[in-house]
């Protein structure tokens, strides 16, 4: 499946937006994204500014199936890797907005 390009940061902004910044929600979705960068990039480099943007980037402008991130250790992260991790995000993400939608009631308007 190929998705549309800044598919996950636009996903994520969405997601910070429907979080409170102090709950655990928001935090979690924090930590979850920062793995993600910490499986590519070295704490310098994070530091330096990139980020999960810049990994999305690489991995919409590289249809080679086969591409991987090098990390600076040598370690060798492929495509399927972090899309992989990028879906449990979004997958844990639906799963709070189906629990959030079961609270709330509908009727019918007339």
């Amino acid at each position: 499946m190929r998705s549309l390009p800044h598919y996950w940061s636009e996903l994520f902004l969405l997601a910070f937006q429907l979080f409170e910044p102090d709950s655990p929600e928001y935090n979690v979705l924090q930590e979850n994204i920062m793995a993600i960068e910490s499986l590519v990039f070295d704490e310098k480099e994070m530091k330096a500014g990139v980020s999960l943007y810049d990994i999305e980037m690489a991995i919409e402008s590289n249809p080679d199936y086969y591409a991987y991130f090098e990390t600076s250790s040598g370690n060798r992260v492929t495509k399927f890797d972090v899309e992989r991790e990028l879906n449990k995000i979004k997958q844990w993400i639906y799963a709070e907005v189906r629990t959030r939608a079961s609270t709330r009631r509908f009727r019918r308007f007339r």
